[in-house]
């Protein structure tokens, strides 16, 4: 399976990084602060307390895609939680279409709104888009107690984010379903 995940380490050292505090989370308000004006969104899937986009701009060479996610891993009420996340890009037969060049991050850290924290990352992926007439994003999220032993393994869901048509030689089509 090829996967790239976020280590919750790494993203543990990423709160020294960059903490914001916010007094209401408002999705809509974080997820335009995150795209261009010339750029197109393809995919906002709200999923529980946790929100994930995928856009594209036509300037960018084809096969770059940037995605986001804003992933929930504490309230005031409950023990921490660990995550991994990982994107999975797609065709329309199953195979994977990522490329060997590792995501580029843009920003991520933690965001805590009154007594939640979120995790929050945003990256650009690079994909072989040549030959393919549908892309598939899925986001596999596996969040486990962080108060638990550091072996457990986390329960993981897959978020189905959208397909979306790909148009030869002008990057992705719009309207995904998601």
């Amino acid at each position: 399976m090829n996967i790239r995940a976020s280590n919750s380490v790494l993203v543990s050292l990423l709160f020294m990084v960059s903490c914001s505090v916010a007094s209401d989370l408002d999705s809509k308000v974080w997820l335009e602060k995150h795209l261009s004006k010339s750029e197109e969104l393809y995919c906002w899937i709200e999923s529980d307390d946790d929100y994930f986009f995928v856009s594209r701009d036509k300037a960018w060479e084809v096969g770059k895609v940037k995605t986001g996610y804003l992933i929930k891993v504490s309230s005031n009420s409950d023990a921490p939680l660990g995550y991994t996340a990982g994107w999975r890009f797609q065709d329309s037969n199953g195979g994977y279409v990522e490329t060997q060049q590792s995501p580029s991050p843009i920003s991520g850290g933690y965001l805590i709104v009154e007594d939640d924290t979120y995790s929050e990352q945003v990256e650009y992926h690079y994909l072989h888009l040549r030959s393919v007439t549908e892309l598939t994003m899925t986001m596999e999220l596996g969040k486990f107690d962080g108060s638990k032993k550091a072996t457990e393994k986390p329960k993981t869901e897959e978020v189905g984010i959208c397909k979306v048509k790909i148009v030869a030689k002008a990057g992705l089509e719009g309207g995904g379903d998601g």
